[in-house]
């Protein structure tokens, strides 16, 4: 038997199809998502939800024609951002995503809708998290009409797949759209409703492995999970690893068994009784590709139209000694999430040092130092024994792999398979269908990079 894993991104849409005998990964898809939608707010960001679903119909399609039978389907996507629906499960706006800025503006005495929020309920939520922006839209009177709840994409996707009208959202993905209750695992209703809110309004929320229906093929379907609880299972083998991503932004997460509260790191359900510790840096995998721009376009000054320099900035720091009197480069260019407005720096600046490759290991090392307070916070509440690493840009750049090992001072590995969080929705979809996992658990081992 086989499993779909499906991981709806933000830029991309990946697909696996995982053996459940062996645990191998037979084939994996990735597309574009270029569903962005032009509109003339400034503080949307969103997408189209109709056409990102067209292009997993696709996938879906496939797969089930070259690796049939499947015996379900595991989906996973960007988190707080919301898609309103209708009493038929039809998506009746386009996604507003976890980019939307509409909880910065103003709403009233000089207070941001965010503000607003936290005066109300005493919840403290960034503006791009579901109920943020569904409160926004509800004081505006921009709710459409004829929308009766709202959901994730993932949980969007899932409905459709499934043949259901009215979504149930994972806790994993409640979470993420703000004013969630760790006590009765829900949403905070008697918050919502102090925003003059109708709490009838949200989805229901399940929790554990659950399945959501079946498609008209007969193939089951989970619901949706968060990508950060899906990475987190599909790389992790054990309770005391800590698992490290680094993409466009840069994230930290680690496993709990009781509920932390910390003003240092971001607790978040994880599938079933167990949480997440999690920090996120805004910046992240940005800081290298704005550094490969700059000297792109330092190129581009002398005449010499450049290409991706990527593979380059790998090869200068093959045989370069990360240690030796390295700029120490604070990578905060995107501001943090308490302070947007804080900016980075460069340091240590010297006559010898002010070179591509010393510039490529400090952009590298403030990388990894973003993350290492919270490794420190999360330290003092749980022992981590190794440091596991995912995303494309500690897959493709050693000396970045050597770094966090050098931080951290424990052993740093990578998953076998690449698309983490599409593989962990797999698995996901296989315990929501009663497959046993024993055989996954040399398939779900790690290489030293």
């Amino acid at each position: 038997m086989n499993v779909i894993g499906l991981d709806i991104g933000t830029t991309s849409i990946s697909a696996i199809v995982l053996e459940t005998d062996s645990g191998e990964v037979l084939e994996t898809i990735t597309k574009s998502n270029n569903c962005q939608v032009e509109n003339s707010a400034n503080s949307e960001q969103i997408q189209d939800a109709k056409k990102i679903l067209d292009i997993v119909k696709d996938v879906v399609k496939y797969f089930e024609n070259k690796y049939a039978p499947i015996s379900s389907i595991g989906i996973t996507g960007q988190m707080h951002g919301i898609v309103y629906v209708n009493g038929k499960g039809e998506a009746v706006s386009p996604l507003y995503t976890w980019q939307d800025v509409s909880g910065e503006l103003i709403y009233k005495n000089n207070r941001s809708y965010c503000d607003h929020i936290f005066d109300k309920t005493g919840y403290r939520l960034s503006s791009g998290f579901g109920l943020v922006t569904h409160f926004f839209h509800s004081a505006n009177d921009s709710v459409p009409i004829d929308s009766v709840t709202f959901c994730t994409i993932g949980d969007y996707v899932a409905m459709q797949l499934a043949g259901k009208v009215t979504p149930k959202m994972h806790i994993s993905n409640v979470a993420s759209l703000g004013l969630y209750d760790f006590r009765i695992k829900d949403f905070d209703k008697k918050a919502i409703e102090l925003l003059k809110i109708n709490s009838e309004f949200v989805p229901n929320s399940v929790r554990g492995y659950k399945l959501l229906g079946e498609t008209k093929d007969g193939v089951r379907v989970s619901v949706a999970i968060g990508d950060n609880q899906a990475s987190f299972l599909g790389s992790v083998k054990s309770r005391h690893s800590a698992l490290i991503n680094i993409g466009t932004g840069g994230q930290i997460s680690c496993l709990s068994s009781e509920l932390i509260v910390s003003e240092k790191f971001e607790i978040r359900p994880y599938l079933e009784e167990d949480f997440l510790m999690v920090a996120s840096s805004l910046c992240g995998g940005r800081a290298y590709a704005n550094l490969e721009k700059l000297f792109r376009s330092v190129l581009e000054m002398t005449g010499i139209q450049g290409e991706s320099l990527y593979n380059r900035m790998g090869s200068l720091m093959k045989d370069f000694d990360l240690r030796q009197n390295t700029l120490e480069v604070n990578t905060l260019f995107c501001g943090t999430r308490a302070n947007s407005s804080e900016r980075g720096s460069i340091n240590n600046i010297g006559m010898d040092n002010l070179t591509p490759q010393h510039l490529i290991a400090g952009f590298l090392k403030g990388i990894v130092m973003e993350l290492y307070p919270a490794f420190s916070s999360f330290s003092e509440h749980v022992k981590i024994e190794d440091i596991v690493c995912s995303g494309n840009a500690v897959r493709h750049n050693k000396a970045l792999l050597d770094l966090i090992a050098e931080v951290f001072k424990l052993p740093v590995s990578v998953p076998l398979h690449s698309e983490e969080a599409a593989y962990g929705a797999a698995l996901y979809a296989q315990r929501s269908v009663n497959l046993p996992l024993a055989k996954l658990s040399s398939t779900n081992s790690l290489n030293q990079p």
